[in-house]
């Protein structure tokens, strides 16, 4: 506690930033904050690290939308911060400033206590905020509509928000995931030469659409490594099970799979492939694909097949 809070212009000395001494070595002198804390779990303490100041403004944001308070900047510079809560006459303070000797950001001072009552909102949870929820929502459901995002927010928050900016949130955050998704289909045979360049045997195909005025689309992917081939033909089972699953990214697909079983009963991948759907034209091509580099395919897989 710094007993000097009620004076929210002044700053502490450098006193945290004095060395460890040598009565202290092999002592955990500070708790370093991590930063895969999920939202609800943020917890500050006086002493406590955190690598930059754009890491805990983010913790900062998480906790006062969780706790339903709204949060003043005292002091926001380079080198230190100081915020607290904007309710009248609630004491709740914190203060960051840069450690010299530990290279990073520390808690200074830090008054833990709310006396205000709990809002259903925030000032932190601004567009920011939400984009950085979004996407990682949009990642598994890329369709997710307006009213499911509001129920969700209310849900997985306990927040509720205006509609207008829920949805230009949404826009920018769905934006920001197609184009990333777009971005890996167009590195997609940079992918395949780097298999083949570290893996020499892997088979590892690209089917595409050709376009008149555009670039081709992407239709079917195939990769069979050849370290995979090998454990499969010397440590494996003579037996091929054959399964398709839905890909929950943007642009949707099937991936198909191959896989053995070795002497302990664990599965072992031989082959995939993504397919834009699965039906009986793509599994006949990933079987045949799979004939060529194994050299024999298991009864129990053509019957498979065959029963599409």
């Amino acid at each position: 506690m710094d007993s000097d809070y009620e004076k929210p212009y002044e700053y502490e000395s450098e006193a945290f930033n004095s060395p460890i001494s040598s009565e202290d070595e092999g002592k955990i002198a500070y708790d370093p904050f991590d930063e895969d804390t999920e939202y609800g779990e943020v917890e500050f303490k006086v002493r406590q690290l955190f690598p930059t100041i754009e890491i805990f403004k983010k913790a900062l944001k998480d906790y006062f939308v969780h706790e339903g308070k709204d949060m003043l900047y005292i002091k926001n510079e380079k080198h230190r911060l100081r915020a607290t809560c904007a309710a009248n006459k609630c004491p709740w303070l914190i203060y960051i400033s840069w450690n010299s000797a530990s290279r990073c950001f520390q808690v200074k001072t830090l008054i833990d206590e709310h006396s205000c009552a709990w809002d259903y909102g925030s000032n932190m949870a601004d567009r920011q905020w939400l984009a950085s929820k979004l996407i990682k929502k949009l990642l598994i459901q890329p369709d997710m509509k307006l009213r499911y995002v509001m129920e969700h927010m209310i849900e997985e928050y306990n927040i509720q928000l205006n509609p207008r900016m829920i949805a230009k949130t949404l826009k920018v955050a769905r934006e920001v995931v197609i184009g990333n998704a777009r971005d890996q289909y167009e590195k997609v045979r940079d992918y395949l030469n780097e298999l083949h360049r570290s893996n020499p045997g892997t088979i590892a195909l690209v089917k595409t659409i050709p376009q008149l005025v555009s670039f081709p689309l992407f239709d079917r992917l195939y990769i069979c490594l050849d370290t995979s081939k090998k454990g499969f033909k010397e440590g494996c089972r003579p037996l091929i099970g054959l399964d398709g699953c839905f890909l929950k990214g943007y642009y949707g697909g099937q991936l198909l799979s191959a896989v053995g079983q070795d002497a302990n009963n664990h599965f072992f991948i031989i082959a995939f492939a993504v397919v834009l759907n699965e039906c009986k034209d793509t599994w006949k091509w990933f079987l045949t694909l799979l004939q060529e580099d194994l050299g024999e395919v298991t009864q129990f897989g053509l019957n498979f097949i065959s029963d599409q």
